[in-house]
């Protein structure tokens, strides 16, 4: 079953939208603001070149599936988890509020295109997850001191290109989390925490600071 959008700002920004398996919310290259979204393993949400704004407060939990080159937009305080390969999605996810969880080892959960962390945004990975893409950061977390980017258990790894867009912080809870590809601090500083371990394999470039 679909359900195609005709137009932009059709469904309530307080609403909470729920994708059962074999679902698909086409936003059909629309922009829509809802306060959170929920789905289990079959669902499909398809941007086309829309946005999609998760606003809310809830914690959810979406196993589906992202494609589209549309922009995928997380703000407010709630916790959004993810765990499936949305490797059709080449649009930008950009985190400024809350939590966006990857757990699992499957790859490109948040698709191919860059991902950028900035304002109380958090970003966590646990139980082996992989993260391929380019990587902005410009946050310290939630206020939690949980990190733009949280080792939550495990160990996971940053595989893309990581460069600074201000002072960040990066927390590891427990095990490890790698990064394997370049780190750009720029003028900024990196603030690294937790009782985990974090490892750099590869070259740490800029003027800034560790």
């Amino acid at each position: 079953d679909t359900v195609r959008l005709g137009a932009s700002n059709q469904i309530s920004d307080t609403s909470m939208v729920t994708v059962n398996s074999s679902g698909v919310f086409d936003l059909n290259g629309q922009t829509e603001s809802i306060s959170a979204l929920e789905g289990s393993s079959g669902a499909s949400i398809t941007l086309g070149a829309g946005t999609l704004n998760l606003t809310g407060s809830t914690q959810t939990v979406f196993d589906g599936v992202f494609s589209g080159s549309g922009t995928i937009n997380k703000s407010g305080t709630g916790k959004f988890s993810l765990s499936a390969n949305s490797a059709g999605l080449s649009g930008a996810v950009n985190l400024s509020g809350g939590i966006i969880n990857l757990s699992g080892t499957a790859a490109n959960m948040l698709g191919t295109g860059t991902v950028s962390v900035s304002g109380a945004g958090n970003l966590e990975l646990q139980g082996g997850a992989s993260l391929g893409n380019a990587l902005s950061l410009n946050s310290n977390g939630t206020g939690a001191n949980d990190g733009a980017l949280q080792n939550v258990a495990g160990n996971n790894t940053i595989s893309g290109a990581v460069t600074l867009a201000g002072d960040s912080r990066v927390q590891s809870d427990a095990g490890t989390l790698t990064f394997s590809n370049t780190v750009g601090l720029g003028a900024n500083t990196l603030n690294v925490g937790g009782s985990g371990s974090t490892a750099v394999s590869a070259v740490i470039s800029g003027t800034g600071g560790l």
